[in-house]
């Protein structure tokens, strides 16, 4: 789980103090230096361990707030208050530092081996988002902090039958028309993708939800709202610390689009139905087997997408400095 990259905050939230913030339950802090890159370091000082994020940036270094230590983005020690500026800083000064790019508006921390597995991953390995920034669309982006496992809203939203019970009249329909749900699993080199179709009164099926989901975290839920009107969301879902999660959200259409109210409503429905998961997922929570897994055995053909990415996460949870490759599983 940790040689991937991972967006951790929308750019605009890392402007002039440090942003402290936690990844796979280790500490770290963002921070822009003098030439507006963001750095990431771990969030403590090699001198005593003080949360270098209590500290300020000065003249684009990261200075720790217990002795004035100073750092570089790549975690170089710049200077030692209490020495004299003529005496060598000794490299076990410097602070571990992690790579950092930005990319669709996002900052994006790779946690694993280091500047040369980064540097050595394919170009292409950071999340894309091909119609971000066109002018056929337009998008709303919120965040969610959460005490839940971020797998188990993963699992949720790789699931779009709860959508007309858990989201009763809002998304999805009503419980009371719910109907029979086919999934065709399609070919994604990236990662897991499905087709869900529902059946209408006259036999006939028609498009419900086109679902992706692309390691490490990365949900994408596209619908047509009617011709023409598309829709689709973005979640990441961002493991931080044990049973703790953010999620980075986006909502993007091609329709209305300046209007402001439009945006609002969005909005609005986005928290709702969060709302609305969140006490379904830690109803989960409170009757988790004795591997953390909510599975008992009893899946059906929709669960297709879902049990694939478990079966994903448990390899990679039990490899989690490789990279685990999604392979298609036959459909049930």
């Amino acid at each position: 789980m940790r040689n991937y990259w991972y967006p951790i905050a929308y750019s605009g939230e890392v402007a002039e103090r440090p942003v402290p913030f936690t990844l796979l339950d280790e500490p770290k802090v963002l921070f822009r230096d003098d030439r507006g890159q963001v750095g990431c370091l771990i969030d403590r000082c090699p001198h005593r361990s003080t949360p270098l994020s209590l500290g300020r940036v000065v003249q684009g270094r990261l200075e720790c707030p217990n002795h004035g230590w100073r750092y570089r983005a790549d975690g170089g020690c710049t200077k030692i208050p209490s020495q004299s500026p003529e005496k060598a800083i000794p490299k076990s000064a410097a602070a571990q530092s992690f790579p950092t790019r930005e990319h669709l508006g996002i900052v994006w921390v790779w946690p694993g081996d280091g500047f040369a597995s980064a540097e050595s991953a394919e170009a292409g390995d950071l999340f894309q988002i091909p119609e971000f920034g066109t002018p056929e669309w337009t998008y709303v982006q919120s965040s969610f902090d959460l005490n839940i496992e971020h797998e188990l809203l993963i699992e949720s939203f790789l699931d779009p039958t709860h959508l007309p019970f858990v989201h009763d009249g809002r998304l999805g329909g009503s419980r009371d028309e719910a109907a029979p749900v086919a999934l065709e699993l399609l070919p994604y080199s990236r990662g897991i993708r499905g087709n869900f179709t529902s059946s209408t009164s006259a036999g006939e099926s028609k498009p419900f939800q086109l679902l992706t989901f692309e390691p490490p975290c990365h949900v994408r839920l596209e619908v047509e709202i009617r011709p023409g009107w598309r829709a689709f969301s973005v979640i990441s879902c961002v493991p931080t610390r044990a049973s703790k999660m953010r999620a980075l959200v986006r909502n993007f259409r091609n329709f209305m689009l300046n209007e402001g109210s439009q945006d609002w409503a969005m909005l609005r429905q986005v928290q709702e139905a969060f709302a609305q998961d969140l006490a379904i997922i830690q109803g989960q929570r409170a009757r988790l087997g004795p591997d953390g897994s909510p599975w008992q055995g009893c899946a059906v053909a929709t669960d297709g997408l879902a049990l694939q990415y478990r079966n994903w996460l448990t390899k990679s949870l039990a490899h989690p400095n490789e990279r685990i490759a999604m392979t298609r599983a036959a459909e049930a």
